[in-house]
């Protein structure tokens, strides 16, 4: 691994989000756009968590919610 390289991994419990009936939604911000510029999802469909990881500068980040 290359000590100069950054890897960030994050994890967030929502399955309670659907229980109590809330419906989450996820907002992107891509670091090459502006603050304003944001992609939102609406989670739909009852997950219990979401993860957020980065593999380095070579391959995109990715957010999987299950």
């Amino acid at each position: 691994m290359n000590p100069s390289t950054s890897y960030t991994y994050a994890s967030w419990d929502i399955g309670y989000l659907f229980k109590i009936g809330h419906t989450p939604f996820l907002t992107c911000r891509y670091g090459t756009l502006k603050d304003t510029e944001t992609v939102t999802v609406k989670v739909d469909k009852p997950v219990q968590k979401c993860i957020f990881r980065t593999h380095g500068a070579s391959q995109p980040a990715e957010l999987i919610c299950k």
